[in-house]
């Protein structure tokens, strides 16, 4: 989606930069995690949000408000907080994204939809292929354990028994280096068939369980999950490609 895909490539040369960049102090109005290349911009403070325009990120439970510099700086390393849970958060820095979707999913519980709003999304900037090859081969097209009354808690518990820890670490720089990767493999693929559909299915599989476990550590797994059924999984416009080779 988790996932998403826009804010992910606009991550994609952010490692290389954080490695030369000096770690801000809390409050600086240029955060790190805004980096692409070697040039930082400035992301849009909480105090220039437009609230009636986009009341999600104005909303007291995300409380995008207290986030400074030093907090988006440490999403570079993991999104979860400090004691490992799944934060919400962190999509503060999606803004002014999926005001229509993120709502029915963090707050409501109503995955449906959650699902109706975000293929809506995602498909009218042309995503939704993308979106449909992370569904398979992330396995969300084969979970039989979430349903539409899933909670945020249970798909914890989810997460912890299908990566173990290992979702409590993903940050910012592991989707740069999952889309480095996963661009690398679709040009070798490309050039001279030196990869078999299979290949490329195992391959793919790697990254966007980055993807999974970044949902997990963002608060959204299961409305990923309904999200892919509802609208990828048994859709023949996705489903006749190679990763509907993966099982279901």
């Amino acid at each position: 989606t988790d996932y998403r895909f826009e804010l992910l490539q606009r991550d994609v040369k952010r490692s290389e930069a954080i490695k030369t960049a000096e770690k801000p102090t809390p409050g600086t109005p240029v955060a790190l995690a805004a980096l692409v290349g070697p040039t930082p911009r400035p992301v849009v403070e909480a105090a220039d949000f437009d609230c009636e325009k986009y009341p999600l990120y104005c909303d007291q439970r995300l409380d995008c408000a207290s986030v400074t510099a030093d907090i988006r700086f440490k999403w570079n390393i993991k999104f979860t907080t400090d004691d490992g849970r799944p934060n919400l958060q962190s999509w503060c820095q999606a803004y002014p994204k999926f005001q229509a979707s993120l709502p029915a999913c963090l707050f409501e519980n109503d995955l449906s939809t959650y699902s109706k709003y975000m293929y809506e999304e995602q498909a009218s900037k042309g995503i939704d292929k993308t979106d449909g090859l992370y569904c398979f081969s992330a396995g969300h097209c084969s979970n039989t354990k979430v349903t539409l009354d899933t909670t945020k808690e249970e798909a914890e518990e989810m997460c912890n028994e299908l990566y173990g820890d290992e979702w409590k670490s993903v940050g910012i720089d592991n989707f740069g280096g999952a889309i480095i990767r996963g661009s690398s493999t679709d040009k070798e693929a490309a050039s001279s068939g030196k990869l078999s559909p299979q290949q490329i299915v195992n391959m793919t599989r790697r990254e966007t369980t980055v993807f999974a476990m970044a949902a997990c550590a963002m608060g959204n797994f299961h409305c990923d999950v309904i999200y892919c059924k509802e609208n990828y999984c048994n859709n023949p416009a996705y489903a006749h490609n190679a990763w509907a080779a993966l099982p279901r």
